[in-house]
């Protein structure tokens, strides 16, 4: 199963990565608010703050060490600590949120696309009008919304009962990618979370990531279903 995501996961990337080049930007935060410094590939942000922003990434692995001064007993001076070193995977064109919370554990708490600029609307010829109104591009609920919702989804004791109030509360809102993946790991069964993944495709704005709801699936064939299913022409 691994190595079918992994495989469709690549197609996905080198898809999106020509279709759609705008860089992103990476926000980053200790769950501690505690001042930390940052190396991002061969850049070295060594001024401790208690958050970096880190903008102009490309889509795909980037390395990143996250490092905290601390004062240990026998030192004049205090000495750097690691707190997380490792790849993170970054989407194109988004804003990408996340937390350090261990040495080998980091949380993209909220995925928010880029979008590009869309074409100016222009009244039509045939049926002139005096205002042309644009809608805004969809933004997903905030983090405390989320929560929220997930505590109200979890709280219901029965499978079926949790599908439903998650399809009702959450018809007229939208989602990222991660949001979806996370409230898929509220329900039990594998069934559940693909008829739940299905809802939710309608509702997500970044659906080029959408691949990485595979991992909450512990079936190939639920795997091979939603593939099939978000593949389908809108």
């Amino acid at each position: 199963m691994k190595k079918m995501i992994a495989s469709l996961a690549l197609q996905l990337f080198s898809l999106l990565g020509s279709a759609n080049p705008a860089p992103s930007v990476l926000n980053i935060r200790l769950q501690t608010n505690r001042p930390f410094t940052v190396q991002f590939d061969d850049q070295h942000f060594t001024v401790p703050d208690v958050d970096y922003s880190i903008r102009g990434i490309e889509a795909g692995e980037h390395y990143l060490v996250v490092s905290r001064l601390r004062t240990f007993v026998g030192y004049p001076t205090p000495q750097r600590q690691i707190v997380f070193a490792g790849y993170v995977n970054i989407p194109c064109a988004s804003i990408v949120n996340s937390v350090v919370r261990s040495y080998d554990r980091i949380d993209f708490v909220r995925v928010d696309p880029i979008f590009q600029p869309p074409a100016p609307c222009s009244p039509q010829l045939q049926h002139p009008v005096l205002y042309t109104e644009c809608a805004p591009a969809p933004l997903p609920i905030c983090e405390s919304e989320f929560r929220e919702i997930s505590t109200v989804i979890e709280q219901q004791w029965f499978e079926n009962t949790r599908l439903e109030v998650a399809q009702n509360v959450l018809s007229q809102k939208y989602l990222s990618t991660e949001q979806v993946r996370s409230l898929m790991q509220l329900f039990s069964f594998d069934s559940s979370r693909l008829e739940f993944a299905k809802f939710a495709y309608s509702r997500t704005v970044d659906r080029q990531n959408y691949y990485r709801t595979f991992s909450a699936l512990s079936f190939d064939s639920s795997v091979r279903e939603l593939s099939s299913y978000i593949s389908r022409p809108s």
